[in-house]
């Protein structure tokens, strides 16, 4: 079983909720929230925080948020279980994706322009994926491939240790929802959410069970 569940982080602009917000979150998430100076980044970070704790009262395992760990590469897991979570956060969305088996996710917000430097990020197939768009559509396209990078990184947990323009999400010229990588087939699922890029890499294609919006209401109830 998979889900997602989101927050656009206005809900948090209400003090109120923001403290009720911090009392739902692991020591370590307030304790990280609380070095933030700035409120946008603040709001994410207890957001996303948030979304982690209603996804294990979901799942039954509210009791256990204090048992989550980090990796030697920074991928968080809770030991034990087949419960398996990835969290994100761009632009005023955090999100929370769950399921069952091993998952990486990560939404981008589009932004008028592509970054400076995007050698990094792109493979030699992209770069001439990307030479035959123009303005626009060419900006949205990569966000939406770097999402996909992002998604799949955080799947196979050693995060940046994997230089990004080695993997192509670009095969003959098309974006692809599939590829192979180190020996594994990874499948890619998108949510569309405007003007933002949002993915979700797995072994093997996901059916989204249920995605979840949490409000003001929502929040309100605890």
């Amino acid at each position: 079983m998979s889900g997602i569940f989101y927050m656009h982080v206005s809900v948090l602009e209400n003090p109120e909720l923001f403290e009720k917000g911090l009392s739902l979150v692991s020591v370590e998430r307030r304790e990280k929230v609380a070095k933030l100076k700035n409120h946008i980044p603040a709001r994410l970070s207890l957001a996303a925080g948030i979304l982690l704790r209603l996804v294990m009262e979901k799942n039954g395992l509210e009791d256990r948020l204090s048992d989550i760990k980090v990796s030697l590469h920074g991928k968080p897991y809770l030991e034990g279980t087949d419960f398996h979570f990835s969290l994100s956060h761009s632009g005023e969305y955090a999100v929370c994706v769950y399921g069952d088996v091993p998952i990486g996710a990560d939404i981008q917000r589009i932004k008028e322009q592509m970054p400076m430097h995007t050698k990094k990020i792109l493979s030699k197939e992209e770069i001439c994926y990307f030479n035959s768009m123009d303005g626009q559509e060419k900006t949205k396209a990569f966000y939406h491939i770097w999402a996909r990078k992002e998604s799949l990184i955080k799947w196979d947990g050693r995060g940046l240790r994997i230089p990004l323009h080695t993997i192509s999400c670009v095969k003959e010229n098309k974006m692809v929802d599939q590829l192979e990588f180190e020996g594994k087939r990874v499948f890619f699922h998108e949510l569309d959410i405007p003007e933002y890029a949002f993915s979700i890499c797995s072994e093997k294609e996901l059916k989204i069970n249920e995605i979840t919006e949490i409000t003001t209401k929502i929040l309100t109830k605890y």
